[in-house]
């Protein structure tokens, strides 16, 4: 209790809770601390019951100690009072129920994740091979030609000649491989189809998994 100097009137109440309370000094000992809060409140006429809510749970109860400036400190007490068991069970099972919808959307965005990754080394995987037949194409069509047209001419009368002679020599040279992959509107189309259908189905397998 704290009673101001003034003529006494109705108590007036102040409610603090302890974590809020800026704190003074801390000193600690071998087995224990001593530590200083700081109180600023603005009384009123009378007798003023000034609160401090939630203090720490390993408190020694003789062991408080209050001082004020201007007021006259009639009583310090320490009470342990019970909760609302009920109302606070409730909280718990409402923040327990946030929690595990939170945890199942984090695994949800995990999984989309890991099925993102996986069509990504796969279209990572199509892309080397499609880059790595062109490069083959390259090679088999070798460096562009710098004969002379008068170097041409002894090839090309061969060439013709062999041709009149044996009709089993056809005189042409076969080309490069051609690149057909992906190329197409239908593999392009089979492609995204596997991809979906694969994400479709790992997200179906994850869900199985979890629930069993």
């Amino acid at each position: 209790m704290v009673e101001s100097w003034y003529e006494p009137s109705t108590q007036t109440s102040y409610c603090f809770e302890a974590a809020d309370l800026p704190t003074r000094n801390v000193v600690v000992y071998s087995d224990r601390a001593e530590v200083k809060r700081v109180v600023k409140a603005s009384l009123a006429k009378g007798t003023n019951e000034i609160i401090i809510q939630n203090v720490s749970a390993v408190i020694e109860p003789q062991s408080v100690r209050v001082d004020g400036r201007g007021v006259l400190i009639q009583e310090v007490q320490y009470q342990e009072m019970p909760i609302d068991t009920e109302q606070e069970t409730e909280k718990i099972r409402a923040l327990e129920r946030e929690k595990v919808n939170l945890e199942s959307e984090k695994f949800a965005v995990e999984d989309e994740m890991c099925s993102l990754k996986k069509r990504i080394e796969v279209l990572d995987g199509v892309a080397g091979q499609v880059d790595y037949k062109c490069h083959l194409t390259q090679i088999a069509a070798g460096p562009p030609s710098t004969s002379s047209p008068a170097a041409d001419a002894v090839p090309n009368m061969a060439r013709r000649h062999t041709v009149i002679g044996s009709t089993a020599f056809q005189g042409s040279t076969p080309g490069p491989p051609s690149v057909g992959l992906l190329t197409s509107d239908d593999a392009l189309s089979n492609l995204s189809k596997f991809l979906s259908f694969y994400g479709e189905s790992y997200v179906i397998l994850v869900g199985v998994v979890y629930s069993n």
